[in-house]
């Protein structure tokens, strides 16, 4: 995985917001649930409240917390199909921080040749489950049947529909780069394609 933190989106979220993110994962303790229907509550429960949200908005944006459940959805779900119980990762996961555009552009291109380099499947747009898949599969749909970007203008790189099925949100890539823009990544789509294309096409004797 490779992901972004949006710290700025993050701190303006309400409380409302961060609690129905919250609860699409876990069950709500009483004083919340009860903060949410509307019911009158006293100052030391509204404090109390509020603390827990808090707890929840730094959760939100913590890696640690997001592989958790990742990981423990996972794990109940192999177990289920094992008819198992039990650990079902040895250890805990490895981080690296992507400090430049650099490191990210080769981050994302190792995950997303990671099928091709198991011997899975012999090409991009043939590997589910991936973001390129879902971006190429993105960018087909916006194609006329000529093959030309479609009438309303907009670049593949522009579009800021969730990909196909809804799988997953992937960060937008940028077509202009200033500071003004909404959080995205600061390369061109076709460039990207281009990218692990050729890395993909790259021969070792051990890979």
């Amino acid at each position: 995985l490779v992901l972004h933190i949006n710290m700025a989106q993050n701190s303006r979220l309400s409380d409302e917001a961060v609690v129905s993110r919250w609860q699409q994962l876990f069950s709500l303790p009483l004083l919340v649930d009860q903060w949410l229907s509307g019911t009158p509550q006293g100052e030391a429960e509204l404090a109390t409240v509020q603390d827990i949200i808090q707890v929840w908005r730094q959760r939100l944006c913590d890696i640690s917390w997001f592989m958790r459940c990742l990981n423990e959805d996972i794990a109940r779900r192999a177990n289920k199909e094992d008819h198992c119980k039990g650990h079902f990762w040895e250890s805990r996961f490895k981080s690296q921080a992507l400090l430049d555009d650099n490191a990210l552009l080769a981050c994302m291109a190792y995950v997303d040749l990671n099928p091709i380099r198991a011997g899975m499947c012999d090409s991009v747009d043939a590997q589910d489950f991936t973001s390129i898949y879902e971006r190429i599969a993105q960018f087909k749909a916006q194609q006329t049947p000529e093959g030309k970007p479609s009438s309303q203008g907009v670049r593949p790189d522009e579009h800021s529909a969730p990909p196909l099925n809804n799988k997953c949100l992937l960060l937008p890539f940028a077509r202009d780069h200033n500071a003004n823009q909404r959080p995205c990544l600061p390369f061109y789509l076709e460039e990207y394609f281009d990218l692990v294309d050729w890395t993909g096409r790259a021969i070792r004797d051990d890979k």
